[in-house]
């Protein structure tokens, strides 16, 4: 129902009502749908801290319930909002979000940082602020 909920407030045009819809979704158990919309929803206010989190959750997920140890590399749908993050905030301040969210397990995220800086992001050098 809380699902349903916060897809309708995203259509009605509001953001915190689905945000509160999705966490509550997620209070209940895992669902792929709402830790993406969420994920959509921190990456594009720019809150990093929430959406390294956000991706941190989806692959604790992975490790634990589905038994994915190994990647290649991030899903796409997770790649593209952690380089959007750099874009805007350059690579120190996503590291600095990674080590406050204890996310530094997680080798396909460095990975993943350290193919951002090889591929030269935009603004992955950026300063943080």
């Amino acid at each position: 129902m809380w699902l349903y909920r916060g897809m309708l407030a995203e259509r009605l045009g509001r953001p915190r009502m689905a945000e509160r819809a999705y966490r509550k979704v997620i209070q209940k158990g895992f669902s792929m749908f709402a830790w993406t919309r969420l994920l959509e929803f921190y990456t594009s206010a720019n809150n990093v801290r929430a959406s390294v989190a956000c991706i941190a959750e989806v692959l604790e997920h992975f490790e634990e319930e589905l038994s994915v140890k190994e990647y290649t590399g991030l899903p796409a749908w997770l790649e593209e909002p952690l380089n959007r993050m750099i874009a805007k905030n350059g690579i120190q301040e996503v590291e600095d979000a990674m080590k406050e969210e204890q996310c530094s397990q997680y080798s396909v995220l460095t990975r993943a940082l350290v193919k951002a800086k090889m591929r030269k992001v935009y603004n992955y050098d950026m300063e943080p602020k």
